[in-house]
């Protein structure tokens, strides 16, 4: 029989997984968290920025909004996202 292991569950997505236009259930995100989060289980969320924004500034200015929303990351698109990315954020 294998060992239990403590689940851990990372969440990726934009603006809309991190509230937008939830202002009350505070995004996809937020209300999983709320609904399965115990201390058994930690939560990582992933920001993904979305395709429009077209400088740096932009990109800084909304990825400081998705850290501000509760992403332990944020990339500029999924396609970025490593086995890297995972495996530091699993380690702490």
């Amino acid at each position: 029989m294998r060992p239990l292991v403590p689940q851990r569950w990372i969440a990726i997505g934009d603006s809309t997984v991190y509230g937008y236009g939830d202002p009350e259930g505070g995004g996809w995100v937020e209300r999983l968290r709320r609904q399965w989060m115990r201390p058994d289980r930690p939560w990582y969320a992933v920001g993904v920025l979305p395709p429009h924004l077209e400088t740096a500034s932009d990109c800084d200015r909304y990825g400081q909004c998705l850290t501000e929303s509760g992403a332990d990351l944020v990339v500029e698109r999924v396609e970025e996202l490593t086995s890297d990315h995972l495996k530091a954020l699993l380690a702490y």
